[in-house]
């Protein structure tokens, strides 16, 4: 008499003869028990037709299983590149998602530190990486960030690329304002009052080059930023919005405005800091 044994990597338990169900991926062929699927309770499949079930299921198609072997490869890539790195940049935009184990081996780098293949990031690992002072952070890939990821990121003593985040909240941008140091939102698409007064507090580069359009009362508050100001995706501004840039106390590029009136021209013309196209 035989007796079949499963066992799943997930949970580290097994089955008898399928007490508890296992279950694969439809896609990978990754085997694992019922309850150690994503969201397990919404599955509709028939274990009576079929072990197999969808990949949006699956842990390890999901990101949430990582095979011991695979992260060991990972974590000796990280440690190796930071070796052969120091001091230098260091790009590992192949990197999908971000341990707290892997964040704090890569905190220590000393240099430029690109991550842009990261598309999500807790609050966790943003404190983690928040503690990396040898150089600029690339986080291009972000999609989103948390108020308090944030507030967390002001305390980073280089610059930081968010290039990929569309949208950002008045809270973040409250948060990021502490921040000493550059900020490039080469994504971001529109900025709120509330926001710009924040980000006017930066003390240092602020890159704004994926807005396409500025409010009187957002120019106002930029104009108070002390340090380069980039507003180079700007197709057109009001004589208003000219007045108030007219007064920053540093550089601005303004170089990819479209339609601008005599009047503006002539008003920004007056501060030799402002770049105009030609």
């Amino acid at each position: 008499m035989s007796v079949t044994i499963n066992w799943c990597p997930v949970c580290d338990d097994g089955s008898v003869e399928n007490d508890p169900p296992f279950v694969g991926c439809e896609d990978c062929y990754f085997s694992f028990h019922l309850h150690c699927a994503v969201d397990a309770d919404s599955i509709e499949v028939d274990l009576d037709e079929t072990r197999d079930i969808p990949s949006s299921h699956c842990p390890q198609c999901q990101g949430q299983y990582v095979d011991p072997a695979d992260k060991a490869r990972q974590e000796g890539i990280i440690e190796g590149a930071l070796a052969a790195l120091s001091g230098k940049n260091l790009e590992l935009n192949f990197l999908k998602e971000l341990t707290p184990e892997d964040a704090e081996i890569l905190s220590k780098h000393q240099g430029d530190l690109s991550l842009d293949g990261i598309e999500e990031l807790s609050d966790a690992v943003a404190e983690i990486l928040s503690k990396h002072n040898g150089g600029d952070l690339m986080l291009g890939g972000l999609k989103e960030l948390s108020n308090e990821a944030a507030e967390i990121f002001s305390s980073h003593q280089g610059g930081i690329f968010l290039d990929g985040l569309e949208e950002l909240s008045d809270a973040a941008a409250e948060g990021l304002s502490k921040h000493q140091g550059k900020l490039f939102f080469l994504g971001l698409k529109e900025l709120s009052n509330e926001a710009a007064m924040s980000l006017s507090k930066l003390q240092g580069s602020l890159v704004l080059s994926g807005l396409t359009d500025l409010s009187d009362a957002a120019a106002e508050s930029l104009s108070k930023h002390q340090g380069e100001l980039f507003l180079d995706g700007l197709k057109k501004l009001s004589d208003a919005t000219a007045e108030s840039l007219s007064r920053h106390k540093g550089k601005i590029d303004l170089s990819g405005l479209k339609d601008i009136s005599k009047k503006s021209r002539i008003i920004l013309s007056t501060n030799p800091c402002i770049q105009l196209p030609e």
